[in-house]
């Protein structure tokens, strides 16, 4: 994450025929932020040039718990990535320790509120930890109190 960033000089050790000759492979996890999360991460966009400044000899793997097809579809154009050369591995994320859920927001969307549930009422610090949850938030903004 950090060398892609300016000046993370990136390009310039990918360009480096000692470095790039012990690339085994690229590894790009949370592809999901290519393309339709972007927002979260925009540095991921920079990746686009390393099919330009790469041997085709070095592989590409992109990794997602929620990548759809057309995400997939899109991330694929970005990376300059070819179906001929393609191998997709694709998991059900039906996992019975998972639950997703959805519900209507009854309060005003910057107090949270709607979220008391996944905190049982009363707890302290003392207390065992609650079940651990996830939240999606459309952007980051909105995920900062």
């Amino acid at each position: 994450d950090q060398i892609i960033q300016v000046p993370g000089n990136f390009e310039e050790w990918l360009k480096n025929a000692l470095f790039a000759s012990q690339i085994i492979s690229v590894v790009i996890d949370e592809a999901h932020c290519l393309t339709d999360w972007a927002d979260f991460h925009p540095e991921y966009k920079e990746l686009q040039c390393l099919r330009y400044i790469l041997p085709d000899t070095i592989p590409i793997m992109i990794t997602s718990a929620m990548l759809t097809k057309d995400m997939l579809t899109n991330a694929l154009q970005l990376l300059h990535m070819h179906h001929d050369k393609l191998t997709a591995i694709c998991q059900s994320s039906d996992c019975p320790l998972l639950k997703i859920g959805v519900r209507k927001i009854k309060y005003v969307l910057n107090t949270y509120a709607d979220l008391a549930f996944l905190i049982p009422t009363g707890w302290k610090i003392s207390d065992p930890l609650p079940p651990k949850f996830l939240i999606f938030f459309d952007n980051i903004q909105d995920a900062i109190i």
